[in-house]
């Protein structure tokens, strides 16, 4: 099963914002073991009612920094287990007043044992 998270955000400006920029890092606490890294996606929709539906478009997608045996835990404060400073940006939108923005990561169900991967330092900038 994917598993997702995120954050709402409501325009709450008073004018209708034209561009957002979102950056993180992405860490990685567990080594799955596996022969291939796995990707946390990162979405976005002005059209969601909900972390499923609506229409999502593509932010990022960041692979896993490290795989391959032994599985078990690691440390995602290590320089070597995170990857820092993942950014995008929305583009020429029309987010209006009072309206939300969600913005979701979504980390698949990978064959075998999944790595554990998080995200930190996130930072929102909309204008």
């Amino acid at each position: 099963m994917a598993c997702y998270w995120g954050v709402k955000i409501v325009n709450e400006s008073g004018q209708t914002l034209t561009n957002f920029v979102v950056i993180y890092d992405v860490e990685q606490w567990r080594n799955g073991g596996g022969t291939g890294p796995h990707s946390l996606v990162c979405e976005w929709s002005l059209e969601a009612t909900n972390w499923f539906g609506g229409t999502w478009k593509f932010g990022a997608s960041t692979p896993s920094p490290v795989f391959g045996e032994p599985a078990g835990g690691i440390n995602g404060n290590v320089f070597s287990n995170r990857t820092a400073n993942v950014r995008f940006s929305s583009g020429a939108i029309e987010w209006k007043h009072s309206q939300t923005l969600w913005i979701r990561f979504r980390e698949l169900n990978d064959p075998g044992f999944d790595h554990g991967l998080a995200i930190d330092n996130f930072r929102f900038f909309a204008n």
